[in-house]
């Protein structure tokens, strides 16, 4: 049971960015775990601004923001379950319901008015409010109450005794007891509001919390505390409310850490001399698992050095203070002690402000350089702080719930250590499951046997991801990145003297299990997935090892096995499951699919059945070696709840978290695939010729059955499988789709009778799939509301969110979601539509300012990078066909693609479809399925080509003789021609030869497969196609018909295609300086064409009839044109520059902004300027106005030190960044964007009737603002010196003086 501190604080304002800051740092410092702050000075508008810096927990009730206000904060490492919030008195009162593990809490924030006379009618509102709480519930007031009910409390009268008379019965009648009082009865001299003034102090206590008296038994403290920024003290009580709080279970490595060059610099020394203590121990592995001991508590003690300090410095000026008021309290009038107790409060307080202004400038830096980025800071926004992943019951073994964290700790446990404890395996079973296995080459074994290198592992390490959670050892990626060149060359000689000795140090061979929830009852504990926390050196051990294994996966995993292969997609497996149902609906064919769950696969692999598995893959016995030291003597401690279990043996199973994890598994399960291909029958087609038995990503095998006999056998072939490797089938689990007339569910053995059969869709690896719907609607029901749920959370932080950041949340949270399905499927009809007005709704949170094509464009071509949906499902279908061309040619799903594509308006053809010309292009698609269909359209809308026509093998005998351009064939360019070769079953070159004769096909024989009774046309087909071959070509012919070579294949070669824009549209006349690039772009072979640029290619076609005729800024009419002056895209958003900062320039450049004579047309405001009364135009807003000139000096005096002239081109462009100038190039891009941003704001201000509107002054305010929150953090973190380099360049903003201090020159 933790206890939890709840504290109540009156903060006399918190309305101003740095005030905030200083009390939230405060409370940071405290851990604090329930916050009452009252005069808060706060609207609706800050709330955002609180939960960036305090987390979700922060609830208001706000006045004005010039007094009253109260604001309760919950801990961010609290999760209370919040069941109501209610502000009784506007301002004043916030109630709060909550469920903390299972007590039901009624938290009340009290701020009594200053006002006495106000006070008895404010407290009767507060009685008859809390006169509707439920009696039985926990109750907790506190706050600021104005008013004492004992003489003591008070160095004068109680001014409103009405009002003391109310509150006290209101304490007796909820039966509340001041904890404070109740610990310190005999106390008369503490108090928590102390005004000292030049010759006498005022104090008394007036913040106070009340606690049920049923409950007063779990308060265990109270104290008070000053505050160094308020004339009120902060009060705390510590109670015993059943609450978890959450943290690390074990130590983290702080990744800040290495941009202190100090604790780089001192690490390195540090670790080269523990290196040379290393012959001191037996083994190179204790001193290497020791070394990381020594390396985590040099971390510590860095760390907590200067923090210790400054903590005690700060107690023992608080004890002083608290001493000094308890003898004022005494002596009031003793000046001598008030001055004592003023100077002791400023000192206090000035140590209490470095703090904060340190917690402040680290918050705004942080807000400028990572809010709208993506940062690991920004994406922590999206997470729910893992609220999901707290147990707070579990089953035990018999179904009783348990509770209590130890029983809980002791149950995972035992269900762990039985997981992982290794059953007795068969080897007959083994024996059986290991014929005519697949083997490496001899080659291949060799190479995998050579010992690993230093340069295998640096590559392993460049590959591995970053931001991840590090095992026990604690250290990082980053960290290993940073001192690789001293800890690589010591990893290869602990990772050798492992092999030597059979066993890894101890560190790499435990790790943390971490449980992920999955769909059920969380109560049990096969409801949790483990994923292993494993060190940072283990893990780069392995993925050299895996990154081996993988150049052979290929080689013994059969090509319906796509996991960890390189090469294979899931997208494989979801492409045949659903072309095999669309042909299962059109032929009316009848068979099964049957999905089966391997209950906890990962975890129960055994480890001797896997090691021999891989020697009868012929692996040689030292690449097997090196996977028996990974595992032997491995243990694993279950993290529940941010605590560790006692150490679980790992007896079996492979690591979920090990970059080998997934090939050994694959590797694992592939004997028992190879049984089910050689037993069972599957599903033979004979058109096209396929034999499918099943579908494998991992362990999500899917069969294919049409022989009910087929169920038997593969009841019989698991059964081996279990035996051999301790692998179990959840049946119950299990589920199978029934095709057509496919009905045998009565005649299944018995262990299969539990099988959940159904005709309805089958949800297979994340997507639902049917026989009846090309597209189940249960893929979108449920996509769309999760799209408008993200949205909804993000739209409280759209204040903080730039354009920039907002495309960043749309692309990479939001419309990252849809892709998956997107890729396999056709969306609903309608679907895209509704999900992009959402879209632009979230994005410009109002009018749409810019078209839509323009948002879509990268930034450097003048947009934000939103992506298009439209343009990503078209791209999705034109990496399908180049999958399908050129990478999954033997993949069941392209014989099936292949198949639909053939049969296709009777053309017979396949790829040769993409040779059409657009002219002859089919326009009705009906005949084929949805997908194709989006596919066929996709293509279409580029200029396709191929370089040549084909002239030997299967390519030319397949050349299509309909709208080739190619091989033009002018007679069969008439429809009646074309529609009986197509009845003729006469489309193809091949189709022209007569292999019984040698010779072309004969006119007469071709006339009556054309059903004509003249010649004249079949001669004119033979006599056109032999004159457009080449000479080769005809060479080939005859030497193939000399040969009696066979019938053409169907499926060729692949296409030798080229990919481009298309011709541009006569009606559109592009603007001189157009946004398309269409112009720019240059065909390029399909084989090759990158998703950027199919990408690119696809956004600018489709949006071509708005960009083409649009300028890419509005200033290209604006401003004279001048040769090589043009918009600086890149540069608007670069390093210095904040977001909000730089939307007001993109906006600018796109006249998106709002003027007078935009304004006049939809509201009554006058077209004239607010300041000069001329029309006010864009140009008038920014370069024109009288009141720019001052600015306008003042920025060209400031060019001119930078060696630049001023011009409007300069200002309204900004300037390009180049590596030589990159320093000055980047300040003065921020100084244009900080002009612009202060003309902007001032014309809102006097929009507004504010005052402040000289736009120089604020042009100036913000410089200096930005230079002194960047010079602060320098001084934090000991980096002057780069400070320097960046912000005082050439002395003409700023510079620092000898003695460290800023001195700014603008």
């Amino acid at each position: 049971m933790t206890p939890l501190i709840i504290a109540t604080l009156n903060t006399r304002g918190c309305r101003m960015a740095l005030r905030r800051s200083q009390v939230l740092s405060y409370l940071r410092e405290g851990r604090y775990s329930i916050v009452f702050l009252q005069e808060t000075h706060t609207d609706p508008t800050a709330e955002d601004r609180w939960r960036l810096e305090w987390g979700d927990g922060v609830y208001f009730s706000h006045f004005a923001t010039w007094q009253a206000g109260v604001a309760t904060l919950f801990s961010p490492n609290l999760r209370p379950e919040v069941l109501g919030v209610n502000e009784a008195v506007p301002g004043h009162v916030l109630h709060l319901r909550v469920r903390m593990e299972g007590l039901v809490v009624n938290f009340v924030n009290i701020y009594a008015p200053q006002m006495s006379s106000r006070r008895p009618q404010f407290y009767q509102q507060v009685s008859d409010f809390l006169g509707t709480l439920d009696s039985h519930e926990c109750l907790v007031l506190g706050g600021d109450f104005n008013t004492t009910l004992e003489e003591r409390d008070r160095s004068g009268a109680e001014p409103s005794p009405a009002a003391a008379n109310i509150l006290q019965g209101i304490v007796d009648h909820h039966s509340l007891v001041d904890v404070w009082r109740d610990h310190h009865p005999d106390d008369t001299s503490t108090f928590t509001f102390v005004r000292v003034e030049a010759h006498r102090s005022h104090h008394s206590r007036l913040d106070r919390i009340y606690l049920s008296r049923f409950h007063l038994s779990q308060a265990h403290s109270s104290a008070v505390r000053p505050a160094p920024f308020s004339d009120h003290h902060l009060v705390t009580v510590t109670v015993s409310l059943r609450a978890e709080r959450p943290g690390p279970a074990y130590w983290h490595f702080n990744n800040s850490l290495l941009e202190d060059e100090s604790f780089v610099m001192s690490f390195r020394e540090f670790w080269l001399a523990w290196r040379e203590q290393w012959r001191a121990f037996p083994s190179v592995r204790r001193w290497w698992d020791l070394g990381k001991v020594r390396a985590k508590l040099f971390c510590h003690d860095y760390t907590r050095g200067t923090s210790r300090r400054r903590n005690a410095a700060i107690e023992q000026l608080e004890r002083e203070v608290l001493e000094m008021e308890r003898r004022l309290a005494a002596d009031p009038e003793d000046p001598s002690l008030c001055g004592a107790c003023r100077e002791k409060r400023e000192e206090l307080q000035a140590l209490e402000d470095h703090r904060a202004r340190g917690a402040f400038v680290r918050s705004r830096i942080r807000l400028l350089r990572e809010m709208d980025r993506g940062s690991r800071f920004f994406y922590a926004l999206e997470k729910t702080r893992g609220a999901k992943k707290h147990v707070t019951c579990l089953l035990a073994e018999d179904g009783t719930p348990l509770t209590d964290p130890e029983e809980m700790c002791g149950r995972a446990r035992d269900f762990y250590t039985s997981l992982f404890s290794p059953d007795p395996t068969d080897p007959d079973a083994c024996e059986v499951l290991w014929e005519e296995l697949p083997t490496v080459s001899v080659g291949d074994r060799d190479r995998l046997e050579l010992p690993l290198t230093l340069a295998e592992f640096s590559e392993a390490l460049r590959r591995m991801p970053t931001n991840k959670s590090p095992g026990m050892d604690g250290l990082t990626v980053e960290f290993y990145r940073a001192f690789w060149d001293i800890l690589g060359p010591d990893l290869v000689i602990v990772w050798a003297e492992s092999l030597q000795s059979g066993v890894l140090p101890l560190s790499c061979r435990r790790a943390v299990l971490a449980l992920l929830p999955k769909k059920g009852d969380l109560r049990d504990l096969r409801n949790w997935r483990p994923v292993s926390l494993l060190s940072t050196d283990y893990k780069i051990v392995a993925k050299a090892i895996s990154l081996r294994l993988g150049s052979v996966m290929a080689d013994v995993v059969h090509p319906d096995q796509t996991y960890t292969v390189p090469g294979r997609s899931i997208f494989d497996n979801l492409f045949l499951v659903r072309d095999l149902l669309e042909l299962g609906r059109r032929d009316g064919l009848s068979f099964a699919l049957l999905s089966l769950d391997q209950e906890k696969a990962f975890d129960r692999v055994d480890h001797g059945y896997l090691l021999s598995t891989l020697q009868a893959f012929g692996f040689g016995p030292q690449f097997v070696s090196f996977l028996r030291v990974l595992y032997a003597s491995a243990e694993c401690l279950v993290r529940l709840n941010w605590t560790l279990t006692e150490p679980v043996s790992f007896g079996r199973g492979v690591r979920q978290g090990c970059p080998l994890s997934g090939q050994l598994y694959a590797l694992a399960i592939e004997p028992f695939l190879c049984l089910l291909r050689r037993r069972m029958t599957g599903l033979v087609l004979r058109e096209p010729e396929l034999r499918l038995v099943l579908s494998a990503y991992a362990d999500d095998v899917l069969l294919v059955v049409q022989d009910p006999g087929d169920l038997a056998r593969v009841e019989a072939c698991q059964d081996i499988y279990s035996a051999a490797s301790s692998a179990r089938v959840n049946w119950v689990k299990s589920s199978g789709l029934a095709v057509g007339d496919w009905r045998q569910v009565s005649s299944l053995p018995p262990a299969l009778q539990t099988i959940r059969w159904s005709a309805g869709p089958l949800l297979y690896l994340g997507v639902y799939l049917s026989a009846t719907h090309p597209s189940p609607p249960e893929n979108w029901q449920n996509l769309e509301g999760g799209v408008i749920e993200r949205i909804r959370r993000w739209t409280r932080l759209l204040r903080c969110l730039s354009l920039r950041g907002r495309a960043l949340v749309l692309n990479q949270l939001v419309l990252s979601t849809l892709w998956y399905r997107l890729n396999t499927l056709a969306p609903a009809p309608g679907f895209l539509t509704h999900l992009r007005r959402l879209i632009l709704e979230f994005f410009w949170s109002g009018m749409h300012w810019a078209p839509v094509g323009v948002l879509h464009l990268p930034l450097k071509e003048g947009g934000q990078g939103l992506k298009c949906l439209y343009t990503q499902v078209r791209v999705f279908r034109l990496q399908a066909l180049q999958r399908l061309f050129y990478s999954a040619r033997s993949s069941a799903w392209s014989i099936l693609a292949h198949a639909f594509l053939r049969r296709f308006q009777g053309f017979r053809y396949d790829r040769q479809l993409f040779y059409l010309s657009p002219r002859g292009f089919p326009r009705d698609l009906s005949g084929l399925p949805v997908f194709y269909q989006d596919l066929l359209r996709a293509w279409k809308l580029f200029l396709t080509t191929r370089s040549v026509a084909a002239t030997v093998g299967a390519d030319l005998l397949t050349e299509p003789l309909l709208h080739n351009p190619q091989l033009r064939v002018q007679v069969a360019e008439s429809r009646s021609v074309r529609q009986r070769l197509v009845l003729a079953e006469v489309t193809r070159v091949g189709d022209l030869l007569d292999y019984d004769r040698r010779d072309w096909l004969d006119p007469l024989m071709l006339a009556r497969r054309m059903g004509l009774s003249s010649l004249r046309t079949p001669r004119r087909v033979l006599q056109e196609v032999k004159a457009a071959l080449t000479p080769a070509a005809r060479a080939y012919v005859s030497r193939a018909l000399c040969e009696g070579a066979p019938r053409p294949s169907l499926t060729p070669g692949p296409p030798d295609l080229f990919i481009g824009p298309p011709p541009r549209r006569s009606q559109q006349t592009p603007h001189p300086f157009t946004a398309s690039r269409l112009h720019e772009l240059q065909p390029v072979s399909f084989q090759i064409a990158s998703r950027k640029y199919l990408y690119t290619l696809t956004l600018h076609t489709l949006h071509a009839h708005t960009l083409v005729s649009r300028p890419d800024t509005k200033w290209r009419d604006l401003l004279p044109p001048l040769e090589g002056e043009q918009p600086r895209w890149a540069s608007l958003y670069s390093t210095l520059v904040p977001r909000p900062v730089g939307d007001i320039t993109w906006r600018l450049l796109h006249g998106a902004v709002s003027t007078g004579v935009f304004l006049t047309r939809f509201t009554p405001i006058p077209d004239t300027c607010p300041f000069c009364n001329v029309r006010e135009t864009l140009a008038h807003v920014y370069l024109e106005c009288a009141r720019l000139q001052p600015l306008f000096r003042l920025l060209t005096n400031i060019l001119l030190r930078f060696w630049l002239h001023f011009s409007p081109h300069l200002f309204i462009y900004t300037l390009p960044i180049r590596g030589p100038t990159k320093s000055r190039d980047l300040l003065v891009n921020l100084l244009l964007a900080l002009a612009k941003t202060a003309i902007y704001k001032t014309r809102e201000r006097r929009l507004a009737h504010e005052t402040s509107c000289d736009c120089g002054a604020v042009f100036r305010s913000s410089v200096h603002s930005r230079i002194r929150a960047e010079f602060l953090w320098a001084t934090s973190t000991d980096s002057l010196e780069a400070f320097e380099e960046r912000w005082a360049l050439s002395g003409v903003l700023c510079s620092v003086t000898p003695s460290g201090s800023l001195r700014l020159t603008l």
